[in-house]
């Protein structure tokens, strides 16, 4: 016997990491249980659209970054790529760095985004916060938003 029986018989050990849908991963970030997300691709993916709160690292990488990633081990974390082959290595790499409660998104962010989920844009993302203080004293900023977008910043009047 062989493969995955032929291992099993010879006293090695296997594992399996849950599998997920979005919608599933969409479901537990609505829930007030802490979750982790992962994004695994690489930087131009993320940037071009990635799930709601997912920190990156990409896959090449996570070797040499995942002791330096905002993660704990030990709070469940939903590891994310395209399309779910990138996840799965993913989650290996983190297993063998001690998380013990992994998630595979099956069918990525791919899926996330045919599903009409929301998706995060680093190209499109702008930020509107009132200003706390002016910043000079004859001009009143306290009066105007600001808008940060990635390669510029714009004022804009409040009244």
């Amino acid at each position: 016997a062989g493969g995955i029986e032929g291992w099993r018989e010879a006293g090695f050990k296997l594992a399996s990491v849950p599998q997920i849908t979005v919608a599933d991963l969409n479901e537990r970030t609505k829930q007030s249980a802490p979750l982790q997300i992962l994004d695994v691709r690489r930087p131009v993916e993320y940037e071009s659209g990635h799930v709601p709160h997912a920190i990156t690292s990409p896959l090449l990488n996570l070797p040499q970054n995942v002791s330096k990633l905002p993660l704990d081990p030990k709070l469940p974390t939903a590891v994310i790529c395209a399309g779910g082959y990138r996840s799965s290595a993913a989650t290996s790499i983190l297993e063998q760095h001690g998380f013990t409660d992994l998630l595979n998104v099956t069918g990525g962010t791919s899926a996330w985004i045919n599903a009409g989920l929301p998706v995060r844009s680093l190209s499109t993302a702008v930020s509107r916060a009132p200003l706390p203080i002016p910043l000079f004293p004859y001009f009143p900023l306290s009066h105007l938003t600001f808008t940060i977008h990635q390669s510029w910043i714009r004022l804009h009047s409040n009244s």
